[in-house]
C-alpha cells in the first residue's frame, strides 16, 4: 500500500428478490417478510453486491503511462477477487445443498 496514495473502498450488499415480478406480480416487495407472504415461501433470494474503489497513486507513479498499467492492473486483480468470490459462494451453496 506503499505506493498508493488514496485506497479506500466500500461493500454494499442488498438483496434481490429474485422471482418478485413471477410470484407477486405489480406489487412492491420491501422486504423479506413480504417476499415470503406473496411468494408463499417459494421466492428465491439472491445478493446483489456493489463495490466502489477509489485509488490514487503516490506521487511518482501517478505519471500518465505508469498511472495507466497501475489502473489496468488494480482492475484486472480486482475483478479476478470477485470472481472468486462469486466461485467460492457457489461452491458453499452446493455445500449446503447436498447435505
Amino acid at each position: 500500500m506503499k505506493f498508493m496514495k488514496v485506497f479506500e473502498g466500500s461493500w454494499k450488499v442488498e438483496p434481490l428478490y429474485v422471482d418478485q415480478e413471477r410470484f407477486c406480480k405489480s406489487r412492491s416487495v420491501n422486504s423479506q417478510e413480504e417476499y415470503k407472504k406473496c411468494s408463499g415461501g417459494r421466492g428465491r433470494i439472491a445478493s446483489m453486491v456493489t463495490m466502489e474503489l477509489i485509488f490514487q497513486p503516490s506521487t511518482l507513479l501517478n505519471l500518465p503511462p505508469v498511472s495507466w498499467i497501475i489502473r489496468g492492473i488494480t482492475i484486472k486483480i480486482t475483478k479476478m477477487l470477485l470472481e472468486d468470490l462469486r466461485k467460492y459462494v457457489i461452491m458453499i451453496h452446493k455445500s449446503d445443498v447436498t447435505t
